[in-house]
């Protein structure tokens, strides 16, 4: 074996065996960011492929693919990520104090990452063509229409493409419209009809409606639009949806068109108000990389089918489970020989009267706790909360053997100012001796604290 393959095999290994690994706890150490579409939906895929991946390469492990992809599906499908009354799926959840509409242009960019021409658009895998990506779509387009948001998109018309951001809320380089997502746009668009394509049939349902209804004013839910036999299927509402769908498309692409230097230079973003021009990072990777998948897809090039064929009934109750891989540096191509620090898991637990929006957060002096910034700090839960005992609590696991000094501290509602308890952070008020770990027992709570705040509560902002 070469130094390149044991390299290649080792990272294989790694990267495979590491995916999954308590898919809830996604973002955990960055708890502010919570749980993104985008991200879970590509967490799928690459257990997936990974594990035909591990299969290929033989005597690779593939439990993580088995144990924890039913259960990111069925977390991808649950009621937390679709806004059934807006009719969008949600760009983020799970953050504290998050306050933006959850409309997010990821919900697009994630589709695209797992698009697979022979999926059906009912697939759970949310492909392009599936009704509450369609209909998420339409919140997304419809939002940036807005010229009062979008200057830039003024007067166009509904059933013509528009200059797509991030978010309504985005605030970086004044939240300008992206190259990569209005050309993203345009390849989800092109993904959908291949997809429809393929069995001959476009079914609309309620969910779906508003999106068809933007380029087929006859569209009705419930009803199934079949391609007609031969020489007829020209005139059918079935290749009259198809070219609808087509022209929606190529008007995203003419957006891009208008505003790309002569040039040809694909910028991150172009400004939403006059001049229009070209700004932030110049010649973004991403930018050209969107732009040739869609011409791809335009030209009908697409790539090898991952979704299994058998794919497994999603699970009727999500449940975050783990899985905990071996890792193999591959020291033989030069890598370096790493271990792998024993932790053990201890359940902190604080009584804290809080009012509704205020939170409590844990810190410490470890990583593991975010050495004392309230940037990196752990959110705690309160699902066990009463009026009896209002128990606030968090399981993290540290690094076994090690003293810990922590804390609690308040957030407040309307922007306040976090309230530290009474002792000061050096001081170290608190400590916790972390006991060994056991093997293959990471997860089992090996201490538990039980405290009360000290100090004073918060109060409300009112906002």
């Amino acid at each position: 074996m070469t130094d390149r393959s044991k390299l290649s095999d080792g990272l294989r290994r790694s990267e495979n065996e590491g995916m999954g690994l308590g898919f809830f706890k996604t973002i955990y150490p960055l708890a502010k960011a919570g749980t993104s579409f985008f991200t879970t939906q590509s967490q799928y895929r690459s257990l997936v492929s990974g594990s035909a991946l591990a299969s290929s390469l033989g005597n690779l492990s593939c439990d993580a693919r088995a144990s924890q992809a039913p259960q990111i599906l069925c977390f991808l499908n649950s009621a937390a990520f679709f806004d059934s009354k807006k009719g969008q799926l949600l760009g983020n959840i799970n953050i504290p104090g998050f306050s933006r509409s959850g409309i997010d242009a990821n919900t697009l960019l994630g589709p695209l990452a797992s698009f697979d021409v022979n999926a059906a658009c009912d697939s759970p895998t949310l492909q392009p063509c599936h009704p509450k990506v369609l209909s998420t779509f339409q919140v997304l387009v419809d939002t940036f229409r807005n010229a009062s948001l979008y200057p830039i998109n003024a007067g166009i018309s509904k059933n013509k493409g528009v200059a797509l951001g991030r978010y309504p809320e985005d605030v970086y380089y004044a939240g300008n419209p992206w190259y990569l997502i209005t050309l993203g746009a345009a390849e989800l668009l092109y993904d959908a009809v291949a997809q429809w394509e393929r069995p001959g049939f476009v079914a609309v349902d309620s969910t779906s409606l508003p999106f068809f209804k933007t380029i087929y004013p006859l569209a009705r839910a419930g009803t199934t639009y079949r391609a007609w036999p031969g020489v007829l299927n020209g005139l059918s509402p079935f290749s009259t949806i198809l070219a609808a769908v087509t022209d929606y498309a190529d008007s995203f692409v003419s957006v891009v068109q208008r505003y790309t230097p002569e040039s040809g230079s694909l910028a991150e973003q172009f400004l939403k108000t006059p001049p229009f021009s070209p700004t932030s990072a110049d010649n973004l990777t991403w930018s050209f990389a969107s732009f040739l998948s869609m011409t791809h897809r335009r030209n009908r090039q697409f790539p090898t089918s991952w979704v299994p064929s058998t794919l497994s009934v999603v699970p009727s109750i999500c449940e975050a489970t783990s899985y905990k891989g071996s890792y193999a540096p591959a020291t033989s191509a030069g890598a370096p020989n790493l271990t792998v620090t024993c932790q053990s898991t201890i359940l902190f637990q604080v009584n804290a009267s809080t009012y509704y929006g205020e939170n409590i957060y844990l810190t410490g002096n470890s990583s593991d706790l975010g050495n004392w910034d309230l940037g990196q700090a752990i959110p705690m839960q309160s699902s066990n909360y009463t009026s009896e005992r209002p128990l606030w609590f968090a399981k993290v696991p540290l690094t076994a053997g090690e003293s810990v000094g922590y804390a609690f501290v308040r957030e407040q509602d309307c922007g306040q100012g976090w309230i530290w308890e009474t002792e000061s952070v050096t001081e170290k008020n608190r400590t916790v001796e972390v006991p060994g770990c056991v093997e293959g027992e990471e997860e089992t709570v090996r201490g538990v604290t039980d405290d009360a705040f000290r100090g004073k509560g918060g109060s409300s902002g009112g906002c």
